[in-house]
């Protein structure tokens, strides 16, 4: 394996999904002939991160033996479609895992790591068994996206969902080119000075602009688990998830339920 060698980067390769939307994505490689595995990020945070503020950069593990994939998921930074969360990511996980497995000098294994919401990614990939995926290693996430991630006892998980929706609504306006709209999302989350009071809820003006953030306001129109809850909950196809899971919390976790 690799341990020292030079990294062969590419950006924004276009991943093509089955409904014909393309996902862009950064690929590391080693140097060497291979087969090298495959480790694959799917994130919401801008794949030029890759969580390396709580990972190790994507070329220390290329460096390693290991070509790492790391793309921004539908609707997100540089990717096509519509952002909608976890509504994409079960059949979008599938075609990536499976274009990774097949790129040149991959050995057909390919693993998934990541934490919060690309810890999602992996959980809603796994329950559809790609057949080369290897491994996932969810950190500091939920596997029931009512109860303890949008919602905790019946009660909406106020603090949470609100100040996600806003640092996520920054990049949706920075899609539309709406700059002054992305700077005013960018200053309140940035000054913690959320509106928590604002009342109703379902009034909240800075996410109702330009409809920029519609989901956070169809979870407000299902305040108890129904069907709109069913379609993406992990707890219910746990015994569909046919690979390793090394799963990363810790006590204080707000996914810890």
């Amino acid at each position: 394996m690799a341990r020292n060698g030079t990294v062969s980067v590419t950006h924004d390769i276009p991943v093509r999904m089955r409904d014909g939307v393309s996902l862009n994505a950064d690929l590391y490689v080693p140097e060497g002939p291979g087969p090298f595995p495959v480790l694959l990020m799917r994130s919401p945070y801008n794949k030029t991160q890759g969580q390396d503020s709580v990972y190790a950069h994507p070329s220390w593990y290329a460096r390693r033996g290991y070509m790492v994939v790391i793309q921004d998921v539908r609707g997100r930074w540089t990717s096509g479609g519509d952002w909608y969360p976890f509504a994409h990511e079960a059949e979008d996980g599938y075609d990536t895992v499976e274009w990774a497995a097949r790129l040149p000098k991959a050995n057909g294994r390919v693993g998934m790591y990541g934490l919060s919401y690309v810890g999602a990614t992996q959980l809603l990939a796994a329950v559809t068994a790609p057949p080369h995926l290897a491994c996932v290693v969810p950190g500091m996430t939920g596997s029931e996206y009512y109860d303890g991630w949008t919602y905790r006892g019946g009660a909406l998980h106020l603090a949470f969902t609100e100040s996600w929706g806003v640092s996520l609504a920054e990049d949706a306006a920075r899609r539309r080119e709406l700059h002054a709209l992305e700077a005013e999302f960018f200053a309140s989350f940035s000054a913690a000075g959320l509106k928590f009071g604002t009342l109703p809820i379902k009034e909240y003006a800075l996410l109702r602009r330009e409809g920029i953030a519609p989901w956070f306001f169809d979870w407000l129109e299902h305040p108890t688990r129904d069907e709109y809850w069913e379609r993406w909950s992990i707890e219910r196809r746990y015994a569909q998830v046919r690979v390793p899971a090394f799963h990363i919390a810790g006590w204080y976790d707000i996914f810890l339920d």
